[in-house]
């Protein structure tokens, strides 16, 4: 059966209401989330295989945040569902509003490979939570994780509410919802392909993060943070600190401090851990080493076939790492003195995803700059909250999810007036001067 075909079938199934019960919507997500469990392994597995990821890294950046989102979800469910009372105005008396939040129909889910498990299955929860059936594409580049994903997706869920997909003109095909996670030129196609059908779509891109390191800091805290932030998923992480500014006061100390926490936690006896994970973007590789040996190295810099160290290099707002997001343990480093002159020079630039603020003059950052989220004082973790949006805004993404805002995501809020017996003739023509005066009246 084709992919076009397959969704059909789910359209009409959906139609049918044959996955509207919330029952039914618990008892899935529940089976989902046992079925995960007895394949932690194999899903730890497939991600040592795809990129050398450690399985302390997979169960904490992707099966536990899934966790996360299901308990979510079946905690709530019944009552993010539940038809709301709205108000109704004057001019509709007598009246009553209610708002039903029901599925769009059929989503299709894209996926990347830098976290291929949590960012297939975690939007696949937000959209059976609201009522949805749904088409997974996993990401290609990752086949052992792709092939886990289709097993679990086999063994939880009928054909007929959700399947897998590779195929490459997916896009051809209309959908009602599309959830897109990837690069920004990758976005604009799914954007375009869209555009065809009024296809609504969130795309949850990225861009280049700013970190800031504030002259009041805690420097040895910072760092720390900073360089996990940086290295886990080996930078491949949409919301890891793309480059680094430091106030002129902290540069040679916090530089220091940063190369202390690196070694501490990804080095032993100066050697690189072989568990550190494998860039896996050849692209992103022969940039890196066409760069680097015309770089101002601050510590790093060596590269190894598809591993490539935590590496911080001195740079300027026109420097070649400045250009794009990096997407590697590469981290570009400036230096500021004044607020207000960093906060030009960031919105100058597209709107990044993430921005992080070390110190305790934050207003000013969170106030004046436009971003999808962030952390004051740490680095990556926003994203673990259920009760905070994750997304981006402008050239890093539009609409959001986790929690309750996944739901959202995929659900359309239909509102409906209930009338009753009792007549307003005034609003019915022929009209006369007493009728516009009394509308003046109710609609002032």
């Amino acid at each position: 059966m084709t992919t076009a075909e397959t969704v059909v079938i789910m359209r009409q199934h959906f139609l049918s209401g044959g996955i509207r019960p919330i029952a039914t919507r618990i008892a899935l997500l529940k089976n989902l989330k046992a079925e995960i469990k007895r394949r932690e392994d194999e899903i730890c597995a497939a991600l040592v295989a795809d990129f050398n990821k450690h399985p302390f890294d997979t169960f904490t950046t992707e099966i536990g945040v899934v966790y996360g989102e299901i308990d979510c979800a079946v905690k709530h469910l019944r009552r993010w569902s539940k038809p709301k009372k709205a108000h109704v105005s004057l001019a509709d008396f007598p009246a009553k509003g209610r708002v039903y939040a029901e599925g769009y129909g059929v989503a299709l889910i894209i996926a990347p490979w830098n976290y291929p498990f949590q960012l297939a299955i975690a939007p696949l929860v937000g959209a059976i939570a609201a009522g949805n059936c749904a088409v997974v594409k996993p990401a290609s580049r990752t086949k052992a994780t792709a092939a886990v994903i289709a097993r679990i997706i086999e063994a939880v869920f009928s054909p007929e509410r959700v399947a897998v997909a590779y195929s490459r003109d997916i896009l051809d095909i209309p959908f009602d919802y599309i959830f897109f996670t990837g690069s920004a030129a990758a976005g604009r196609a799914v954007m375009t392909a869209a555009a065809k059908y009024l296809t609504p779509v969130t795309l949850e891109l990225g861009g280049k993060s700013p970190c800031i390191v504030d002259r009041d800091a805690d420097l040895k805290r910072a760092a720390r943070r900073i360089a996990w932030g940086k290295c886990v998923n080996t930078g491949q992480t949409c919301v890891a600190p793309d480059y680094l500014l430091l106030h002129d006061a902290v540069y040679d100390a916090f530089i220091a401090e940063l190369k202390a926490a690196v070694q501490e936690m990804y080095y032993e006896n100066g050697v690189l851990r072989d568990t550190f994970a494998a860039v896996c973007d050849e692209t992103k590789r022969a940039f890196i080493n066409e760069l680097l040996p015309h770089s101002n190295v601050l510590f790093g810099g060596k590269t190894d076939g598809n591993t490539v160290e935590p590496t911080a290099v001195a740079a300027d707002w026109d420097s070649e790492w400045m250009q794009n997001e990096i997407f590697a343990p590469v981290l570009p480093v400036l230096r500021f003195c004044k607020t207000q002159e960093i906060i030009e020079k960031i919105n100058a630039r597209p709107r990044p995803l993430a921005l992080y603020y070390f110190g305790f003059n934050e207003k000013p950052f969170v106030d004046g700059v436009p971003f999808g989220g962030g952390c004051v004082n740490d680095t990556v973790m926003h994203v673990a909250e259920h009760d905070l949006p994750f997304g981006g805004v402008g050239a890093s993404g539009m609409g959001c999810y986790h929690g309750k805002y996944s739901f959202d995501t995929f659900t359309h809020y239909k509102s409906v007036l209930y009338k009753g017996k009792a007549e307003i003739k005034v609003k019915y023509p022929p009209y006369t001067d007493a009728n516009l005066r009394f509308v003046r009246k109710i609609l002032k």
